[in-house]
């Protein structure tokens, strides 16, 4: 009998032990926003983008509509090797009297850092205080008119130095023609559909960033050329990357797992000014001499791949954007067997709408999802809920949220739900 009756108080004093950490939770994010808002009303307004609004001495409200999400203006900016229409880089340049070297006075930098309070489940750790989660050092600058390079450092993720990400030389209106332009080094190779670097959430693009095969290859970061051309309601980009990444070197000193270089491609039509469609192709074929876990791959066994779909973009109004994307792929030999190959069949899509009530307010959702019958224990199935405020244009605070739509099974035993407060800034 009293066996019984302690088992009967457990339900009970688990609710209860929820209910207290829900308090404490709702406490520490009042105090939390409480204070931010007490620290930024007595800060100096200052710009948000750490380079380019400093140089220019502009607003980073120019090319962001919130950042950093870019705005057309934006866009085009990048687009022209980061600098305005009729500029001449030249004003930059440091007097060091020698006419063919180019150094600006003084460089472009700038630090960007993010700190998060999360919640989470899917760990035994529900409660982490990430703060910073991420810090990165961005540089910038121009070789010549139409030459420009840019990069930044990320040195600290998780309490580790990651390194260099976005690191690359633009050739800007190649060749005489303001419509051709080259990307050199290491860049997202889904950047032209979607820059995750842009995105509003702390929730990650799935659909880019899940990985099929032994060889841990995803749709992020890779190291090659990309190539761009724009005419009319038209723009193509077409490139050939590495594959694998950008890890460090293997003992041979090569980049590269294999001699074979990945082409993708995209292209976009733009009839109206509020919106367009694409389509992208990305095709692969590894033959990984290592991987990340297992035997080496000595049978030089091949994994033909391919991801392959459409996308959208759609903006009826500054204040609404909607946006997608949905891709079908196919791994061949995911696992690099050689005794019985298993083909690994998959789809996923990405859907988000953004609103940007005011200057200082942004509302976004996001639908992740992602199925395969041949890997299961790849399905994702969420939907992200995003608030932002920003307290200064390079100063915001984020609430989000991530419910777990999939229902559990054999390969999915419980939901997934996470959530975080943050905290981003950039100087």
């Amino acid at each position: 009998m009293p066996s019984n009756k302690n088992q009967s108080l457990l339900p009970q004093a688990e609710a209860d032990s929820q209910s207290g950490l829900a308090k404490q939770l709702l406490g520490l994010s009042f105090t939390i926003f409480t204070v931010m808002g007490l620290l930024v009303w007595f800060a100096p307004t200052t710009s948000a983008n750490p380079v380019f609004a400093k140089r220019f001495k502009v607003s980073c409200s120019f090319c962001h509509v919130a950042f950093p999400k870019l705005n057309s203006f934006g866009n085009m900016f990048a687009g022209n090797g980061y600098k305005f229409p009729g500029m001449e880089v030249k004003t930059l340049f440091e007097d060091l009297g020698d006419a063919n070297l180019f150094l600006e006075n003084p460089l472009g930098l700038g630090i960007r850092v993010d700190s998060f309070l999360r919640f989470r489940n899917d760990t035994n750790v529900k409660f982490d205080v990430e703060i910073p989660t991420a810090a990165k050092l961005f540089f910038q600058g121009y070789l010549t008119q139409d030459t420009v390079f840019y990069g930044y450092f990320l040195f600290n993720e998780g309490g580790e130095v990651v390194g260099m990400e976005d690191a690359f030389l633009y050739f800007n209106n190649l060749i005489d023609n303001e419509n051709l332009d080259i990307q050199v080094g290491q860049f997202q190779v889904m950047d032209p559909v979607r820059a995750r670097e842009q995105r509003l959430t702390f929730q990650d693009l799935r659909l880019y960033t899940t990985r099929f095969s032994r060889d841990n290859f995803d749709l992020t970061y890779q190291r090659g050329i990309q190539i761009s051309y724009g005419k009319g309601p038209i723009q193509l980009f077409g490139g050939v990357v590495n594959g694998n990444g950008i890890g460090t070197k293997d003992t041979d000193g090569n980049f590269d797992f294999d001699t074979f270089k990945d082409p993708f491609g995209r292209i976009t039509l733009s009839p109206v000014s509020w919106g367009s469609l694409g389509g992208f192709l990305y095709y692969g074929d590894h033959r990984p001499r290592t991987f990340s876990s297992g035997p080496a791959n000595t049978g030089k066994i091949h994994n033909y791949f391919y991801r392959v779909g459409p996308d959208f973009q759609i903006q009826p109004s500054p204040q609404w954007a909607l946006s997608g994307q949905l891709l079908f792929g196919r791994d061949s030999n995911p696992n690099f067997s050689t005794t019985s190959p298993q083909a690994v069949h998959h789809y996923g899509s990405w859907v988000e709408v953004d609103y940007h009530y005011s200057p200082t307010v942004t509302m976004v959702l996001l639908h992740n999802l992602l199925r395969s019958k041949d890997d299961p224990m790849k399905d994702v199935h969420t939907m992200t809920g995003n608030f932002t405020y920003y307290w200064r244009t390079n100063f915001k605070s984020i609430v989000e949220a991530t419910y777990d739509i999939q229902q559990t099974s054999a390969t999915h035993r419980e939901k997934t739900h996470g959530g975080v407060i943050g905290l981003v800034f950039g100087f």
